[in-house]
């Protein structure tokens, strides 16, 4: 295997498993960001030799707008400037996820790259997993909800979103014997546990939702019955938890989503203010304590990346990054339900398939988690994983993809 694939697997894959661990070198510099600039290094070299660079499609220059949008609104962000601190946080939260596509775009180019990312991709998966489930049984979990495990994500909603990401792959590795069955089958246990060991609702339904459209469509309905009847007795063991009982209690569900709609109702407002650009660089989160004024924290999260985007960016803002979805999107559910393509190969449709089953989840998770869009861990997986698809050849054009 070259270095460049190794190199991208290391950064994309086992980097979230050590996250904060990672020693700082040369002052604040992290190890992981060190790889990332070999990385970066290896990638131009490569396609110096090869001559043979993909631009990526309408998906990557979509991400490519929207990223420019949102490094051009520090100039109207009365909170900001172009000071060191915020051109490393958009660096690391936008523009270093555009990158990793633009790679993943001129990486999977055969199934071989392609099983190669996955077979790494669900190794670092379950060692995470096994990290949330040693924190869950021996405590160290989250802040001051210490029965939540958050691995080193410090978030345990970011580390289920993360963890649910890569079931797509872990369903297509397990069905084309990429792993053998009781490997495959420890893994299913292992990423189970470590999804539930967070407590995140928005996880566990994300995980049950993602087996649920995997098996209808393959319509493998047995599986489909057995997982149901799994996920029943887990729910009524679980249950028997006072403290897991508590967060998925219907008062619990209730105030939380009343707070969450009346910050997107709030953050609705604030667009108004500036439907066109919005309020600029993290405008909500600047403005969120003119609209509740009672509040403990002035300047907090919208819980809700839709929102984030209208409020931070107008429509010109909104408007890609709807589309960073929707490309994708539409181009994986022609390859699957569209009788033109009824002659796409399997491998083809599989890749769809899993660009389905990870977008999916992670826009209705954006629904109630306003910064899952800047955790640039995530992100890589999710460009990754969309990148598996739109990267096949005879895909190209789906994505608007040409050579330079």
């Amino acid at each position: 295997m070259k270095l460049f694939p190794l190199l991208y697997v290391a950064f994309v894959c086992y980097a979230p498993v050590v996250g904060n661990l990672t020693p700082r070198l040369y002052g604040d510099i992290k190890l992981e960001w060190l790889l990332f600039y070999s990385l970066l290094i290896f990638f131009f070299v490569k396609q110096c030799v090869s001559k043979n660079l993909r631009t990526g499609g309408s998906l990557f220059f979509t991400v490519l707008l929207y990223s420019s949008i949102v490094l051009i609104s520090v100039v109207w962000a009365p909170n900001y400037t172009y000071d060191m601190h915020t051109i490393t946080r958009i660096f690391a939260r936008v523009i270093s996820p555009l990158i990793i596509l633009f790679m993943a775009m001129n990486l999977f180019n055969d199934d071989d790259a392609s099983h190669h990312y996955i077979k790494h991709l669900l190794w670092a998966s379950c060692f995470i997993s096994l990290i949330n489930i040693y924190q869950i049984l021996l405590g160290g979990g989250y802040g001051d909800e210490k029965f939540r495990a958050s691995a080193n994500f410090l978030n345990p909603n970011g580390v289920a979103i993360f963890l649910v990401s890569t079931l797509p792959c872990l369903l297509y590795a397990f069905e084309k014997k990429l792993l053998n069955k009781k490997l495959g089958l420890l893994f299913m246990i292992v990423i189970a546990g470590g999804v539930i060991s967070t407590v995140s609702r928005k996880g566990i339904f994300s995980m049950v939702l993602v087996y649920f459209l995997f098996y209808l469509y393959k319509r493998q309905f047995k599986k489909l019955i057995i997982s149901f009847l799994v996920t029943v007795l887990v729910v009524i063991g679980l249950s028997s938890y006072t403290i897991i009982s508590h967060r998925f209690g219907q008062e619990q569900i209730q105030k939380q989503y009343t707070g969450k709609y009346e910050m997107a109702k709030a953050g609705f407002r604030m667009f108004l203010d500036n439907p066109v650009i919005g309020l600029g660089y993290r405008g909500y989160y600047e403005n969120f304590g003119r609209y509740f004024p009672h509040a403990t924290n002035r300047k907090y999260s919208a819980h809700n990346i839709y929102i984030t985007a209208l409020v931070n960016y107008g429509i010109v803002g909104f408007i890609p990054f709807l589309a960073i979805f929707l490309i994708p999107l539409v181009a994986s559910v022609k390859i699957l339900f569209l009788k033109q393509r009824i002659d796409a190969s399997q491998y083809n449709k599989d890749m769809a398939l899993i660009c389905i089953l990870t977008l999916i989840p992670f826009m209705l998770c954006g629904f109630y988690a306003g910064g899952l869009f800047y955790n640039y861990s995530i992100l890589y997986i999710l460009y990754s994983n969309t990148a598996l698809f739109l990267s096949i050849p005879s895909c190209h054009r789906l994505g608007g993809d040409d050579r330079a």
